[in-house]
């Protein structure tokens, strides 16, 4: 269960530095239509770290404050510096990556804890869509993210 609970604060403190790098993003974007996009992904990350934090309160533990970003930190420069089709390339790596832990994480999930952890898997597959259909033109892009924001 230590790892579990270890893998959940691990999982939070991920959905609080995607919420700042995406809300960083969607303000230095020039583009409106991207800015909205980052808009929607900053909150699909902060309603995901509140599953979460309801997940550590659950089992007694506190989710603490929203850690201090590290902006010159390697993976917040690429975020912020690469036009929005490389970001994309860097990001559906990263999502692949955590979309396997989450999916252990649901494997290992208390019945209790199932529905939270489930919206942490699905809300990596929505990322993963999105960043799909923006590489082949963004059309319908945040149909997946939508869908959960609205759960």
């Amino acid at each position: 269960m230590d790892d579990y609970i270890a893998g959940i604060r691990g999982a939070w403190l991920g959905e609080q530095l995607g919420f700042a790098v995406f809300m960083a993003r969607a303000e230095a974007e020039q583009d409106a239509a991207l800015a909205a996009k980052w808009r929607s992904l900053a909150e699909l990350e902060q309603v995901t770290g509140e599953h979460m934090a309801s997940v550590l309160i659950a089992h007694g533990e506190m989710p603490g404050e929203a850690p201090l970003v590290d902006w010159e930190n390697e993976a917040f420069q690429t975020y912020l510096t690469l036009p929005h089709r490389d970001v994309m390339n860097y990001m559906r790596g990263r999502v692949i990556s955590a979309l396997e832990d989450f999916e252990s994480l649901l494997a290992a999930a208390p019945e209790a804890d199932q529905e939270s952890v489930r919206f942490l898997v699905d809300h990596e597959l929505a990322l993963l869509t999105f960043i799909d259909r923006e590489a082949s033109g963004g059309e319908d892009s945040l149909a997946g993210v939508q869908e959960l924001l609205d759960r």
